[in-house]
């Protein structure tokens, strides 16, 4: 694959992380990748866009049809896995930590250090900025990467809702810059000692919300709009 993001949509990102990212008294971390994926993708990826209401829905219908508690489908992992098959994302790559402080990938391989794996992962890409969406620790936290690439030389920026843009961050972040260059397996194990998902995303992904994908095999489709639910 030798195809990149735009540098526009790259600053755009940036401007969006600057001027309509910030903590949340839930949070935010969800709500920052949703923007960071609208500037990336366009609206219909953003926040409150078709996709995200969609899901959200499907999410919530999910939840009171199995009588568990609001939100807990509604997560990231799940968002990723969704777009994974309408071609927005490519397949997930699962760090499990290990023991010995290693990290085993989903074919049972161990390696070093999930930076390094990422550093491999664009090694055959072209110069440019890649991007990633993760899962932190089970999902605790939700992050985008930016991965810059120009020939043997990676950097890596971690984008969350305590990015101020790509050089600074706001009080109480995890990091002291959103540069984590050398630094991202240390960031990640803050987090606790679940597995990290980590996803490429597709500059060329596109999405259809009306696409009948059942993700969870539960026989209802992820994207469908349910109907009005009473309470």
């Amino acid at each position: 694959m030798s195809h990149i993001f735009s540098q526009d949509a790259v600053i755009e990102l940036g401007k969006q992380y600057q001027t309509q990212v910030a903590p949340t008294s839930r949070g935010g971390c969800m709500k920052a990748v949703y923007i960071g994926l609208g500037a990336l993708f366009g609206e219909d990826f953003g926040f409150k866009g078709p996709f995200h209401k969609s899901f959200f829905r499907r999410a919530r219908r999910k939840e009171i049809q199995r009588g568990i508690k609001e939100g807990h489908l509604n997560t990231i992992d799940r968002v990723f896995r969704a777009l994974v098959h309408e071609g927005v994302v490519f397949q997930e790559m699962i760090f499990r930590p290990t023991k010995h402080g290693q990290w085993q990938t989903e074919d049972g391989s161990q390696v070093d250090g999930i930076e390094q794996a990422l550093q491999q992962k664009v090694k055959s890409l072209a110069d440019g900025s890649h991007f990633f969406g993760g899962a932190i620790s089970g999902a605790i936290h939700s992050i985008l990467l930016r991965v810059d690439k120009s020939g043997d030389e990676v950097c890596i920026y971690w984008m969350d809702q305590f990015s101020d843009g790509y050089t600074a961050v706001r009080r109480r972040a995890f990091v002291d810059n959103p540069n984590v260059t050398g630094k991202l397996d240390r960031t990640i194990r803050k987090f606790g000692k679940n597995s990290t998902r980590l996803w490429l995303l597709n500059p060329l992904g596109a999405i259809d919300v009306g696409v009948e994908i059942d993700t969870d095999g539960d026989g209802v489709n992820d994207m469908s709009v349910p109907a009005v639910e009473k309470s």
